[in-house]
C-alpha cells in the first residue's frame, strides 16, 4: 500500500512546491543581499526565472495532471513507487539547482531537464487510452516546455549562446497554455457544483466559442510576442 503522501498527485508535488517557493525566495533574496551567490555558469536573473518556471510551476502543473488526468480518463492513478520515482525527480534537480556549484554543470541540467518528459511519458498512456483529442494537448504542452527548458541550459551552458530570453518568454506562454486548458475544464465544474450546493439548478453548457478560441489566442499571441 502506497503511504497517504504518495497515494495522490497532488500531495507530494503542492507540497514541495510550496516549500519550494518559500526556501528559493529566501535563497534568492540572500543573493541579493550578497550573503550567497548565483551559479558561476548562469546568470542570476535567469537562474531566478528557471527555478520559478521550471522548479515551481513544473511542480503545480504535475500535481493537477497527475490528480486530474486519472479524473478525466477513468484510469488508475500514478501511485505509490511510481508517483515516488516522478518526486525523487524532481526534488533531485531542486537540490542541485540550489546548490549549482557543487556539481558539475551537465549533471544538474541533466537532472533538471529529464522531469517534465518523465511527467509527459507519466500520463501519455492514460490520454491515450482514453481517446479524448483535447486531452492530447497536454503532453504535447510538457514537451514544449522540456524543449524551452533544454534551450535555456543549453545557452547557460555555452552551447547555444543567447537563446535564453526567447526561451524563457516561450515557458511563460506554455505555462499560460496550461492554465488555459485547465481553467477551461475546472472553472466551469467548480461553478456548476457551487450552484447546486446553493440550490440553484444549473444544465451542463457545451464549450462555447470562448473555450474554442482561447488557447489559439494564447499561442497566437505568443507566437508574436516570442
Amino acid at each position: 500500500m502506497p503511504s497517504a503522501l504518495l497515494d495522490r498527485g497532488f500531495r507530494p508535488f503542492f507540497l514541495l512546491g510550496s516549500l519550494h517557493v518559500a526556501s528559493f525566495t529566501a535563497l534568492w533574496v540572500a543573493v541579493l543581499s550578497g550573503w550567497a551567490a548565483p551559479p558561476r555558469w548562469m546568470a542570476a536573473t535567469r537562474w531566478h526565472a528557471h527555478e520559478m518556471l521550471f522548479g515551481f510551476a513544473s511542480a503545480a502543473i504535475a500535481g493537477f495532471l497527475l490528480t486530474a488526468v486519472p479524473a478525466w480518463t477513468g484510469r488508475p492513478a500514478i501511485r505509490g513507487a511510481r508517483l515516488g520515482a516522478l518526486v525523487a525527480i524532481w526534488l533531485a534537480g531542486r537540490l542541485l539547482f540550489a546548490t549549482p556549484d557543487f556539481w558539475p554543470p551537465l549533471l544538474v541540467a541533466a537532472v533538471d531537464l529529464a522531469f517534465l518528459p518523465a511527467l509527459a511519458l507519466a500520463i501519455a498512456p492514460s490520454i491515450a487510452a482514453a481517446r479524448v483529442a483535447r486531452h492530447a494537448a497536454f503532453p504535447v504542452i510538457l514537451l514544449a516546455l522540456a524543449g524551452a527548458n533544454a534551450l535555456v541550459l543549453a545557452d547557460a551552458l555555452g552551447w547555444l549562446p543567447g537563446v535564453a530570453p526567447t526561451a524563457l518568454r516561450a515557458s511563460v506562454y506554455g505555462v499560460a497554455a496550461m492554465v488555459t486548458l485547465v481553467g477551461g475544464r475546472i472553472v466551469p465544474v467548480f461553478t456548476t457544483n457551487a450552484l447546486l450546493r446553493a440550490g440553484q439548478a444549473v444544465e451542463p453548457l457545451a464549450p462555447g466559442l470562448a473555450d474554442r478560441v482561447a488557447l489559439p489566442a494564447v499561442l497566437a499571441f505568443a507566437l508574436l510576442d516570442v
